[in-house]
């Protein structure tokens, strides 16, 4: 019954995990609990949305433990319509070539069995599932302490509790997909808010599709209208876009 359950449970997270075991894996990524826990047909699934910014902060402030593991995630929107056009001998090769690679907080199932359990949050059918194939210690129903808020500076101690939070957009347009992602690293590792200078070093060390090219200090530019176009995005402009993605 396990593996038939998580054949379902796959499909609801197919978009969020193209990496699929035979089996239940011991460790799934903030976003991929989310939608097991709030599963929900549409685009626009708030309960999911909530629960993964509940278990993102969670493990920024130590709350719930975790490992770093890469997770490999679709092509963007705007790779789609390339990968399309190619001859259908060569789709599958192009759309593995556009596919990224994720580095993101990886979670046990025992330690998210703890983490719900201390906040009495009952599982849904799917990650009560995985618990059933991947648990090996019973939960304890201990409530966690109180969190504490030490005096910060301005350089933070990474992996401890950030001074700002994040702002998920709705809708991930132009290059927002890439620097959420970036601004979630670094709000996860307890560091401080990253500059636009900060987003372009980031931005010239990784292969993201929507990105076009990076000059170091100066812009970036990006593809919209399906990959045809390319625009460009200076630093004041890369510093609204993580205002708008920040509190």
């Amino acid at each position: 019954m396990s593996r038939i359950k998580w054949e379902i449970a796959r499909r609801i997270i197919g978009r969020y995990y193209l990496v699929q075991p035979n089996n239940w894996p011991h460790r799934f990524a903030p976003e991929h609990l989310a939608h097991l826990q709030y599963p929900q047909d549409g685009k626009n699934n708030k309960s999911a949305d909530a629960c993964q910014d509940a278990i993102e902060y969670a493990c920024g402030i130590g709350e719930l433990p975790f490992t770093v593991e890469s997770f490999k995630f679709p092509p963007s929107a705007a790779a789609f319509d390339s990968i399309m056009d190619t001859p259908e001998s060569e789709i599958a090769d192009k759309w593995l070539a556009e596919c990224s690679m994720q580095e993101l907080p990886a979670i046990s199932a025992d330690d998210f069995k703890q983490w719900l359990t201390r906040w009495r949050e009952v599982p849904s059918e799917h990650i009560a599932a995985w618990f059933d194939a991947r648990c090996t210690a019973p939960a304890t129903t201990t409530m966690p302490a109180p969190e504490t808020h030490p005096v910060t500076t301005e350089q933070e101690t990474p992996g401890s509790k950030p001074s700002w939070n994040l702002k998920k957009p709705k809708r991930f347009q132009c290059y927002a997909r890439p620097l959420y992602e970036l601004l979630r690293e670094f709000h996860i590792g307890g560091k401080p808010k990253p500059t636009a200078h900060d987003v372009l070093e980031a931005f010239s060390k990784a292969n993201h599709p929507e990105i076009a090219s990076v000059i170091i200090g100066v812009e970036l530019n990006y593809y919209t209208a399906g990959g045809t176009t390319i625009k460009t995005a200076n630093l004041k402009a890369i510093g609204e876009a993580i205002r708008k993605m920040t509190l």
